[in-house]
């Protein structure tokens, strides 16, 4: 596991600290890259949704997907 990432610290690291936006870009965002990156994107794998925080990055689904062939 990489580990858990705050909502906030994903906009400011992405947007930066003075961004003004919906609270939703951030699920909009995270919901397309589930799409590309996971086999189930309604059971997601590499990045699981933490309630009432944010978002974990799983490192051993990402080792997984890096040794995939074809």
């Amino acid at each position: 596991m990489i580990g858990d990432v705050s909502r906030r610290q994903l906009t400011d690291e992405v947007w930066g600290e003075d961004w003004v936006g919906y609270a939703r870009t951030l699920n909009v965002h995270v919901y397309r890259l589930r799409q590309k990156l996971e086999d189930e994107p309604a059971a997601p794998r590499y990045i699981e949704t933490v309630r009432s925080y944010g978002y974990r990055f799983v490192a051993r689904a990402l080792h997984r997907m890096g040794n995939r062939t074809g």
